[in-house]
C-alpha cells in the first residue's frame, strides 16, 4: 500500500508485494504457481487486449451514444 499510495505503479507493486510474502513465508514458488488457474489469468489478459484495442478505434464511445438514449430513465 505504501509504495501505491507514493505514486508507483499498481501493478508493480502488486508484483513486489507478492514476491516479498513469498520471501517472507519463505514458501517454495512453484507449489503456489501450480495452484493458479492460468486459463482465468489469460483471460483476463485478452480482455484488457480487447478492450484497450476498441478504446483506441473509438467504438466504445459510439456504442455508448447509441446506448445512452435507451438508458437515460426517461421513458
Amino acid at each position: 500500500m505504501a509504495g501505491f499510495l507514493s505514486g508507483h505503479s499498481m501493478p508493480g507493486m502488486a508484483l513486489a508485494g507478492a514476491a516479498i510474502l513469498t520471501l517472507i513465508a519463505r514458501a517454495a514458488p512453484r507449489p503456489v504457481f501450480a495452484r493458479v488457474d492460468w486459463s482465468i489469468i489469460l483471460f483476463f489478459a485478452g480482455l484488457f487486449v480487447v478492450i484497450q484495442g476498441a478504446s483506441h478505434t473509438g467504438i466504445l464511445e459510439r456504442m455508448f451514444d447509441a446506448f445512452a438514449p435507451l438508458l437515460s430513465g426517461s421513458a
